[in-house]
């Protein structure tokens, strides 16, 4: 299962935001790295279908996704930067109506929600309305809703805002339990989020990609890791 990306450009008036980007996301997990305004948010809509690039094409699975018979948005799992919620529904109603909208059978519903509960750990609040939710209960939610019907490629914008460090280190180990069976891409500008658990990682700087494997930071060195020094080398101190 691959996701390509051949030749996007995607520009905002006057400004060039992706510029004759090429990509190749396969199976594992792979970290899209770049300071904020780098395109990343771009980058995931374009992968997404929420925006159409100037020119180029994605393929999932050598088919071009812009064709009806591409069956990509029925396989996608989406955790958007934003917390785009419905603050009345409880975690249980919220999770429900999603599957709902992945055409789950009815009587399999409640074994995806619960499920998928169990993976953030918010099973025990999730009669609680999601408006009370602390800002890291709300974006576990998030994550939960992409995890429901067991899509084959996990797209996430920044999922780890608002996680306190203990759920940072949670997330990274479910995404490791999930990284050998799916396609998942994380965009972020955290370096310690993907670090020793990416497979790939994609710099994105001036609209366009710098690939890196794994074994590029696999010995950490002082304060400062291999990842995070070659993260400043390219980007310097732009946040």
């Amino acid at each position: 299962m691959e996701l390509v990306l051949d030749k996007i450009y995607k520009s905002y008036g006057s400004k060039r935001v992706l510029d004759d980007l090429s990509a190749c996301f396969s199976i594992g997990v792979n970290a899209i790295l770049g300071p904020n305004g780098s395109g990343k948010s771009t980058l995931i809509n374009i992968i997404c279908g929420n925006i159409k690039p100037d020119s180029g094409f994605v393929f999932w699975n050598n088919e071009d996704t812009r064709n009806k018979s591409c069956n990509l948005a029925s396989e996608l799992g989406y955790v958007p930067q934003t917390l785009a919620l419905y603050p009345d529904f409880n975690g249980e109603e919220y999770l429900s109506y999603i599957a709902t909208l992945k055409n789950i059978p009815v009587k399999k519903r409640q074994e995806h929600v619960d499920r998928v509960l169990d993976i953030v750990d918010l099973h025990n609040v999730r009669l609680q309305k999601i408006k009370t939710f602390s800002e890291g209960m709300k974006r576990r939610i998030l994550i939960a809703q992409s995890l429901i019907g067991d899509p084959k490629i996990l797209i996430m914008d920044e999922p780890t805002a608002g996680l306190d460090p203990g759920q940072r280190i949670a997330f990274k180990k479910m995404i490791g339990s999930l990284s050998g069976s799916k396609t998942i891409i994380i965009a972020t500008h955290i370096v310690p989020d993907v670090e020793n658990i990416a497979d790939k990682i994609f710099f994105l700087k001036d609209g366009g990609i710098m690939t890196l494997s794994n074994h590029f930071y696999s010995d950490n060195d002082g304060y400062i890791s291999p990842l995070e020094r070659e993260y400043y080398n390219v980007f310097g101190n732009k946040e």
